[in-house]
């Protein structure tokens, strides 16, 4: 063969070859795309930003993303750790104009490393369905089968429920029940002890409102000449009660008020009775009072009190003796005061 010929053999068949070794290193065509990827709090262990992006393209075997002002599509996407410890992914896909086009959705039970792959391969069809996802088809079997419809994903936009914040509780009234024992010191001759019982109502958005109703137990002074004069009470207060402080284990009150009621004296042995005296007298002055519970189980309290009382008006109880002269059988003191001892039951909110 002459030179000639060979050099055209070979001219030929490298222009033959050369087309072919330029297409096998061309890069694939495809969508191009931007990342946008969030670790949420207590999921900073899970794949980051270049990881995820790495592995995309390398599944598409090819590069994907690019600036946003050049893309073809934007993938969005979080991950999250859920109160049971488990993990959560959201991706959403969407064109230049902001349109949606699905969102898919991933889930881990208990490591965030088994959200790598899926959420990568997710990103990737994302992009590009169609896509081989790395390595070569394989070969056809020597009686070949029709090949099976492509699968495709469907993404369906998913909104995220939002929860509402509970309205509060509507304000509602609570209140207490007490009963006990009172000892008072002024409104009788001595001394006396008493029933005792209160009860107080706090509305919403205003203070406490109490009242109390007190008996002073009968009792008996002794008048000379033989004659003697016997004495009770019962006295009825209202309240304000605009300092206090209710804790878990008990509570203290400040209150005051009006206090009004009668006292009631008998006379007997005197040679001589006014036929207009009834025996009834009444009472009323301006009281302050103070109290201090312990809670012993749930509802019931125990507790004590104390109040201090100036009277407006101090009957005097005086008579005549043989003699013509005045003698004084008692006259309510300046400053009247009652201790009292007693159990209670609260309504609370």
């Amino acid at each position: 063969m002459r030179l000639t010929t060979r050099i055209a053999l070979v001219l030929c068949c490298a222009a033959w070859a050369a087309p072919r070794e330029a297409s096998a290193q061309a890069p694939a065509e495809g969508k191009t795309a931007t990342l946008g990827w969030a670790r949420l709090e207590g999921a900073d262990g899970c794949i980051g930003t270049q990881e995820l992006a790495q592995a995309v393209e390398k599944l598409l075997g090819r590069a994907v993303f690019v600036p946003a002002s050049v893309a073809e599509l934007a993938i969005e996407g979080r991950v999250e750790k859920r109160a049971d410890g488990s993990f959560r992914a959201v991706l959403s896909v969407s064109n230049p104009k902001g349109e949606s086009l699905g969102t898919r959705e991933l889930s881990a039970e208990t490591s965030c490393a088994n959200l790598s792959e899926p959420a990568a391969l997710a990103v990737a069809l994302m992009i590009d369905p169609d896509a081989a996802l790395g390595g070569p088809p394989p070969k056809p079997k020597e009686d070949p089968k029709p090949p099976d419809p492509p699968v495709r994903t469907v993404y369906v936009p998913v909104a995220v429920p939002v929860k509402e914040p509970r309205p509060p509780p509507p304000p509602t009234w609570s209140g207490d029940v007490a009963l006990g024992f009172a000892m008072g010191f002024g409104w009788l001759p001595s001394v006396n002890p008493g029933a005792y019982g209160a009860a107080s109502l706090e509305p919403p958005g205003f203070v406490p409102l109490e009242g109390a109703l007190t008996f002073f137990a009968p009792m008996e002074a002794d008048v000379p000449e033989g004659a003697a004069v016997s004495f009770y009470s019962l006295q009825g207060a209202g309240y304000l009660c605009p300092l206090g402080y209710a804790g878990s284990i008990g509570g203290v009150r400040a209150c005051g008020g009006l206090v009004g009621g009668f006292v009631v004296a008998n006379a007997e042995g005197f040679d001589f009775e006014a036929p207009d005296e009834s025996g009834i007298y009444g009472t009323i002055g301006a009281t302050l009072r103070g109290r201090g519970t312990l809670r012993v189980y749930e509802l019931f309290h125990l507790g004590l009190g104390a109040d201090f009382t100036v009277p407006f008006i101090r009957p005097d109880f005086v008579y005549t003796r043989s003699d013509g002269s005045v003698g004084r059988v008692f006259q309510s003191a300046y400053v009247l005061g009652a201790l009292q001892a007693f159990a209670m039951v609260s309504f609370p909110r």
